[in-house]
Formats: C-alpha cells, sequence, structure tokens
C-alpha cells in the first residue's frame, strides 16, 4: 500500500519522508451467498482465465456488507476494505451487461457512520508470478494510478497510469 501510494502521487511525495501507513488488520475470508436473480457466474473458458467471473448487483453487495461488518469485529474507528476475487458488480440486473461492471465504490452507513470499500484490483496484462520468501507464488494484479481516472499529464512516478506500465495513457473522456 505504501509503495503503490508513494508511486501513485510521486509528483507530490517524490523525495520527501511522507508515507501511507496503516495499521493492517487482515480477517478470515468470508463467504456470502448470492441468489440468481441477483449474480451471475460466467466461466473462465469465455476469457481463458483461472477462474469464473461473477457479477453481481451492487446494491444487493452493499446490504450484505453493512450487515456483515458488526458480525466480523468491525467498528467505527476502523476502515475495512473487502477484496474481491474475480467479483465485479453491476448497476441492476447482473445479465444486462450494458450495466456491468464497477470495480469497487466506497460506502457509509448507520449511527455513528461506519465507512467501508469493496474493490476489485484493475488488471491490465498478467504480471508474472512472483515467488515469496515463504515459498508461496504470488499472482500480482495491476492497479491503475489516480491519473489513468483524471487524465493527462500523469502525476505518478515515471509518469506512469498503472503500477506495471501496460496502461499507457488515461482512461479518456467521461461517458456521457
Amino acid at each position: 500500500m505504501d509503495a503503490f501510494q508513494r508511486g501513485n502521487f510521486w509528483q507530490s511525495v517524490g523525495g520527501t519522508d511522507y508515507h501511507t501507513l496503516v495499521n493492517a488488520m487482515l480477517l478470515d475470508p468470508i463467504t456470502i451467498n448470492i441468489s440468481a436473480n441477483d449474480g451471475l457466474a460466467i466461466p473462465a473458458s469465455l476469457f481463458g482465465s483461472c477462474g469464473a467471473l461473477g457479477i453481481v448487483n451492487i446494491n444487493t453487495l452493499d446490504s450484505i456488507i453493512v450487515s456483515k461488518l458488526a458480525s466480523i469485529g468491525v467498528d467505527t474507528s476502523q476502515f475495512p476494505v473487502f477484496l474481491l476475487y474475480n467479483l465485479v458488480m453491476s448497476v441492476g440486473q447482473p445479465t444486462n451487461l450494458n450495466k456491468c461492471c464497477v470495480l469497487g465504490f466506497h460506502g457509509a452507513a448507520g449511527t455513528p457512520i461506519q465507512t467501508y470499500s469493496p474493490i476489485d484490483p484493475l488488471t491490465g496484462t498478467n504480471v508474472a508470478p512472483v515467488k515469496g520468501g515463504n515459498g508461496f507464488t504470488y499472482h500480482l494484479q495491476e492497479l491503475a494510478f489516480f491519473s489513468w481516472f483524471y487524465g493527462v499529464p500523469s502525476i505518478a512516478v515515471n509518469n506512469w497510469f498503472s503500477d506495471n506500465n501496460t496502461f499507457t495513457t488515461d482512461a479518456g473522456p467521461v461517458c456521457k
């Protein structure tokens, strides 16, 4: 997180001792069940990927997350980030692919306010697997920098638009 954010805003923090330090706590994965009306699974064979792609109605996922926060030990002094695996969200019916694919959002609910964010990292290319010192092989995903969303010129390290530099320009103009 720290290295990504330093690279992301390099023009502002390069050469300084600024860091984004997070007191991270990793909780056990949670499994949720989505009804056929609110979700869709697209087989891996359609995209040549390593797993099926799930599409879930964004409002259904938001409701489930809000209901789970307290039960998994999260309180308002924390900002939980839910990392989604091969899951994107739709605005409305997941079978309408014209209303797909939200990759993440942030929300707030309750009194006092609890903030949270489910996210799915962007992948531009398959980054070469990295074998860790613990013997585990990590399959990294490429993440878009701030400037990919907000346009040129990039303010990131080396004027890049993503952390592996395969997004060579910004995302383009906003759709209307």
